[in-house]
């Protein structure tokens, strides 16, 4: 988020650090309300409301996908059972 705020010269700088890595974290590990808390937390809660939206569409683009193969086939075993 720094560098494509530096590169563009986008403002603020902080909307865009804090929308990335929610965005990251919520499609990396399939955990949408616990990567919004954490950067809420970590960064503070100015930014929440453009946070949440980028979250949210990076979790719900990327679908069954996720970066722990662990987590898809536990995920797999309880829709199974």
């Amino acid at each position: 988020g720094l560098i494509y705020a530096t590169i563009l010269n986008l403002q603020p700088t902080p909307l865009y650090i804090m929308s990335s890595m929610a965005a990251v974290m919520a499609a990396t590990n399939k955990t949408l309300l616990t990567s919004i808390a954490l950067v809420s937390e970590t960064m503070g809660p100015s930014y929440i409301i453009p946070t949440v939206i980028s979250a949210s569409v990076s979790y719900f683009l990327t679908g069954n996908r996720s970066f722990y193969r662990s987590q898809l086939e536990s995920k797999s075993n309880k829709h199974e059972k």
